[in-house]
């Protein structure tokens, strides 16, 4: 099978179409919510909130005036998508729940091995106590609990109530029914989820059937992969580059992807075959460019080499990083324009004021600031003010001279 050969501007294009940023906000509310994960899969949750937690800013840069409430109620009310694990905790639909049964099965497994390393192995004994409480009192958080705590370092639950739930959250014994903020308030999964999708088994036959539909879906949540090592394979299973080099074999030889091979880019790269035709068409863009604001675990940039390749854009989230190793600040996101990344800045709001503040603002090298781009970026950073409920922006004193953009005559 021969390989598809592009420009590195054919798969920017390509990919942005993709991920509905070219152009963005094409979407429309919680259908196109729904549009979207069903082509993507899933998008990645954090619960992180400086202006909107990840999975919220991923759609605002697609879903025209969205607001959290409207992802909200698809998770809590209308429970047409869920909370779960994918590329690490994620949110995808309803509807894919039985698909997940063997990764359930493979988390369960892992979690019970982390939680002896981290000698919580005792937070098992409470699993059924808790499953009786909430069977008979309904959904509950960790702290309607009082199992004791553990020591557990860096990452893990202080909590044994919380490692227990946390572990019956993976192995779908229970769901998230509501968070109230960070806190999450668990339910009985079956009480949840619709009794048809819930009973549904595992629709694969064997262990192979599964990991074919899982490495598709991972190529199609973001477009064009690479088969190297990265972050777009995070996940446990997808990992294991020995599996993934053979499963990506037989994905070639059942003819559900084809291989691309982009200028400059010395790594091949994978597309589902029912998008190829979509690669090999013939576009002209004729629409003035638009801005927009992406998310830092956004579907696009979850392998960031390939992002820093094709776009010549380098990325990193510097969250956690100490202040002093920070290149460009604690919560910084790219800014997007047409085709290629033009900025990238770092916002703060202040929880108790109706101000968003832009603390600092990066140009990158050679873009060539126009009239058009800066009435884009002001009427992005517009809808971006009403999608995080803030009535007034501010720039930071030691930053006015790099944000010119605010008098685009």
């Amino acid at each position: 099978m021969k390989k598809i050969r592009i420009s590195k501007s054919k798969a920017r294009q390509f990919l942005l179409s993709y991920q509905h940023l070219l152009p963005p906000r094409s979407l429309n509310g919680k259908e196109g919510i729904l549009q979207y994960l069903k082509k993507v899969g899933c998008v990645q949750y954090d619960p992180l909130n400086v202006v909107g937690r990840n999975a919220e800013l991923v759609l605002q840069s697609r879903i025209k005036d969205f607001n959290t409430n409207i992802l909200d109620e698809l998770l809590y009310k209308d429970r047409l998508v869920i909370d779960g694990w994918d590329k690490m905790m994620s949110i995808y639909r309803v509807e894919d729940w039985p698909y997940f049964s063997r990764l359930r099965n493979i988390r369960k497994v892992q979690i019970k091995w982390v939680l002896e390393r981290r000698n919580s192995s005792e937070a098992l004994d409470f699993t059924a106590k808790i499953r009786q409480q909430i069977d008979e009192k309904g959904a509950l958080s960790a702290n309607k609990f009082q199992f004791g705590h553990v020591n557990p370092g860096k990452w893990g639950h202080s909590k044994l109530a919380s490692a227990a739930l946390d572990y019956m959250f993976h192995k779908g014994d229970l769901g998230i029914e509501r968070k109230i903020g960070t806190q999450k308030v668990y339910n009985l999964i079956e009480r949840l989820i619709p009794e048809k999708i819930y009973k549904k088994s595992d629709p694969f036959d064997k262990e192979e059937d599964f990991f074919l539909w899982y490495y598709l879906r991972r190529i199609g949540s973001i477009g064009i992969v690479r088969g190297k090592r990265s972050d777009a394979w995070l996940g446990y299973i997808l990992e294991d580059n020995g599996k993934k080099y053979k499963i990506i074999k037989r994905l070639l030889q059942k003819n559900l992807i084809s291989e691309i091979e982009i200028e400059g880019i010395e790594n091949t790269c994978y597309i589902r075959k029912e998008h190829e035709i979509s690669l090999t068409r013939k576009n002209e863009i004729n629409e003035v460019p638009k801005v927009s604001i992406i998310a830092p675990l956004d579907n696009l940039l979850w392998d960031r080499k390939f992002t820093e390749a094709l776009f010549g854009f380098k990325y990193s989230w510097e969250v956690y990083l100490p202040a002093e190793k920070r290149k460009y600040g604690y919560y910084v996101l790219p800014v997007l324009y047409g085709d290629r990344f033009i900025a990238r800045f770092e916002p703060l709001r202040n929880k108790n004021t109706d101000i968003l503040v832009i603390n600092n603002w990066w140009w990158e090298q050679d873009v060539n600031v126009t009239k058009v781009m800066k009435k884009s970026i002001i009427q992005c950073m517009k809808e971006f003010l009403k999608y995080i409920g803030a009535a007034e922006l501010r720039i930071k004193k030691t930053c006015k001279d790099k944000i010119d953009w605010l008098n685009p005559d």
